[in-house]
């Protein structure tokens, strides 16, 4: 389907903020079926996950959302999650309210409640499919992470504990790669800090970069940068440093730039390109 998001007839810029016009694009690259959004249409939009690592690109899950449903229900899922909550009575005292309908009619009673519904609508559409994409890698990381050890621990040698580590290394750090990325959509990261995703790099470089940031943590500095052999290692453990390195060069980038990029965020353009 041709990219319509950039039509001025259908799309003019003086009708959308830049935040609007951002949102149609992002939900054109996610959805199948993202032209259905604000018509009179079922809203049930139609996504992919797939793969850029392997050739051909293919397709592993399929997946639909009923924004007809959801659209409805988003905020009572959050109040029946609350009302679960065995911490409920500490949120409330913090609130200042006695139970959670006291809580929720204060809420209300500050917010314009269509509006609330249909941004938090937007945001869960935004930002479902990338978030689906990271947990998707963790459970992948962990099916083949999980098999390797019940093997090796079905015959215990001396490489055990090396194997059980490293295996401990690699989901710490796609763990803290979603943790970034779900603290960077709401806005919670710290100051300072360069976005996650890096919309100007290609797949395989935002992905190496983000999982360097993971590993990196708060740390900075060309002494806090991993090797691209750890990195290459969290991507897929059959995964040498010389292929990733040759990936990367295949894109325009080289680890160098790359590099330097991790350890010196604030002084990088977004294009690195040898």
């Amino acid at each position: 389907m041709p990219d319509q998001s950039d039509d001025p007839v259908l799309y003019p810029p003086d009708a959308h903020s830049p935040d609007e016009l951002a949102f149609l694009k992002e939900i054109r690259k996610a959805y199948d079926n993202w032209e259905i959004y604000g018509t009179d249409q079922a809203q049930v939009y139609k996504l992919r996950v797939w793969t850029y690592l392997l050739p051909g690109n293919p397709t592993m899950i399929r997946a639909e959302l009923d924004g007809d449903v959801l659209r409805e229900i988003l905020i009572k899922v959050v109040f029946k999650a609350l009302a679960d909550n065995p911490n409920l009575s500490e949120v409330l005292d913090k609130v200042g309210v006695m139970n959670l309908d006291e809580f929720r009619a204060k809420l209300e009673a500050e917010m314009d409640t269509p509006q609330w519904r249909d941004a938090q609508w937007k945001f869960f559409l935004r930002y479902f499919p990338p978030f689906l994409v990271g947990t998707y890698d963790i459970v992948v990381l962990c099916a083949f992470l999980a098999t390797i050890l019940s093997t090796v621990r079905a015959a215990p040698d001396k490489d055990l504990d090396r194997i059980e580590t490293v295996t401990r290394e690699v989901l710490e750090a796609q763990i803290k790669e979603l943790e970034r990325g779900v603290k960077a959509l709401v806005k919670t990261r710290s100051s300072g800090r360069p976005k996650v995703i890096e919309e100007a790099f290609p797949p395989i470089v935002g992905h190496v970069i983000n999982i360097g940031r993971a590993i990196m943590g708060d740390a900075a500095g060309e002494d806090a940068v991993p090797g691209l052999k750890q990195i290459a290692m969290a991507i897929d453990p059959d995964l040498t440093e010389d292929a990733l390195g040759k990936r990367l060069k295949r894109v325009g980038y080289s680890w160098t730039n790359i590099k330097s990029h991790l350890a010196h965020p604030e002084l990088q353009s977004d294009k690195n390109h040898e």
